[in-house]
């Protein structure tokens, strides 16, 4: 029997297809729900850097990055939905680099200090040392995505700033 995945699927039907699209308002929600997926198999597999692996991963001191990884791919998908349909490189960038970093970062770095008894000011000052990877993996995210969403055009619903809404919104007329 053959099996085909659902972006096969959508690629042979219009690009405009509803059954392709996201939900808009469930498509970045969706990314964080799959966030941990990756990070799940670290449980089964020596997978995460250092080859550690291990449910023990998940009680560790690094459990607030992987809980802030989440919350970052939750941020990224807000923000992206917002950013398209021009995927402009810039503002793509300051979105990835405000999820994957600032709220990874937000997270981690004080579930690390409290676990590990080190003062917040020395746990942000390790986790500096991996500011350069983590900036290089925000800027070739960006670079990939731009492709993504040239090539997929449908695969985030668009959707506007939340002041977008309240400027287009007459005078004197309320918020529903």
């Amino acid at each position: 029997m053959h099996s085909t995945s659902a972006a096969a699927r959508c690629r042979s039907r219009s690009r405009r297809s509803a059954s392709c699209s996201p939900a808009p308002s469930s498509a970045h929600a969706r990314g964080a729900l799959r966030a941990p997926a990756p990070r799940a198999r670290g449980g089964r597999a020596p997978l995460l850097s250092g080859g550690r692996g291990g449910l023990g991963v998940f009680v560790g001191p690094s459990v607030g990055y992987l809980i802030g990884w989440v919350l970052g791919a939750l941020v990224i998908g807000w923000c992206t939905a917002r950013l398209l349909p021009r995927y402009r490189v810039l503002p793509a960038l300051g979105a990835t680099a405000l999820g994957g970093i600032v709220a990874v970062y937000l997270v981690g770095v004080p579930v690390f200090a409290a676990i590990t008894a080190t003062p917040i000011g020395a746990a942000l000052a390790g986790s500096a040392l991996f500011l350069p990877g983590d900036i290089l993996k925000v800027v070739v995210t960006v670079l990939v995505a731009k492709g993504v969403h040239r090539a997929w055009p449908g695969l985030i619903e668009p959707q506007p700033w939340p002041w977008a809404r309240a400027a287009a919104r007459p005078a004197g007329a309320s918020a529903e």
